[in-house]
């Protein structure tokens, strides 16, 4: 189900989106590290240094790939794991901006509320 979720949310209908960069194998591995480590706070030079590319090439490549720049995608990606837990388990708030390295709570649900147009506990109501 989350990957479905997944493809829902990054895949465009063009050939950019999270897929067509999955044929790409260093932004492949960039879209892996940012999966499985959503909490990282990741800048464009960490991702960068992962994919063995300059800033300014990897950016560019990535945007082109993707459809959005690499800090949109990291952070469209750590929304929606926000959004997986809220529907998917009863840990609190603060628990799950913790896990996800926000720095507080409140950031977690200003972040939320500015990419879902809810926060979390409304969003976790409406899914319950």
């Amino acid at each position: 189900m989350l990957f479905l979720h997944t493809l829902r949310l990054v895949h465009s209908t063009d050939d950019r989106g999270w897929l067509a960069a999955l044929s790409d194998p260093l932004l492949r591995n960039v879209l892996g590290e940012i999966h499985r480590d959503p909490g990282r706070k990741w800048t464009v030079a960490d991702l960068a240094h992962e994919a063995r590319m300059s800033r300014s090439l990897f950016a560019e490549r990535f945007h082109r790939a993707v459809g959005v720049p690499p800090a949109e995608y990291a952070a469209r990606w750590r929304i929606h794991v926000v959004a997986h837990r809220l529907r998917t388990t009863d840990r609190r708030i603060a628990e799950i901006a913790d896990d996800l390295g926000f720095a507080s709570p409140s950031a977690l649900s200003a972040a939320f509320a500015r990419r879902a147009g809810c926060s979390p506990a409304q969003y976790r109501s409406a899914h319950l």
